[in-house]
């Protein structure tokens, strides 16, 4: 091995210790500095977060309090606009208004909460909460029934339903126009 190849080695090794050098204080000025910001860790379940206006969680059937029934009418157009086909429904045998579900079962497991069937309802009857705490290691009980529904409901107090908030038209021409 020549001088002039030592010293080719030599510099490429001074370069790699000088580039690596470079790369370890920046890496600690990076964490010091945001060491010493407010902290954006939520200590979940502890702490835990509340969702904001429209957010699509869990689900509930509304329940009409002056004829004591739910508000569902059967109809399947709910099932009919789930893009998931996670709804199933079955009706008795009145008909028109008269008519009330036997069997509402909504499988949430399969659900991806897109909100479709809420709009679709022409009754005002099934709405989505703000719950999203689901974690189950049976994936059976992810299967929630009218019964279930209407309880979540009640006990949410909920008498219309949950719509997200309405962008003003001041920003939608905003928006449309970038």
């Amino acid at each position: 091995m020549t001088v002039k190849e030592l010293l080719r080695d030599a510099w490429g090794i001074a370069k790699d210790i000088a580039t690596g050098g470079f790369s370890l204080l920046n890496g600690h000025h990076v964490t010091m500095t945001n060491f010493w910001r407010p902290r954006v860790t939520e200590w979940y379940p502890r702490e835990k977060r509340v969702p904001p206006p429209g957010f699509r969680g869990g689900f509930a059937q509304l329940w009409d309090a002056e004829r004591d029934r739910p508000n569902c009418i059967a109809c399947q157009l709910c099932a009919r606009a789930c893009p998931d086909n996670c709804i199933y429904i079955e009706g008795d045998d009145a008909k028109g208004k008269n008519k009330r579900p036997v069997v509402f079962d909504l499988d949430m497991a399969v659900c991806m909460f897109c909100g479709l069937c809420v709009e679709a309802c022409p009754h005002n009857a099934l709405t989505m909460t703000s719950e999203y705490e689901f974690s189950t290691a049976d994936k059976g009980s992810l299967i929630v029934t009218l019964e279930q529904m209407i309880e979540t409901g009640k006990r949410l107090g909920l008498t219309e339903v949950q719509r997200p908030p309405q962008v003003p038209a001041e920003a939608q021409a905003t928006e449309e126009q970038a």
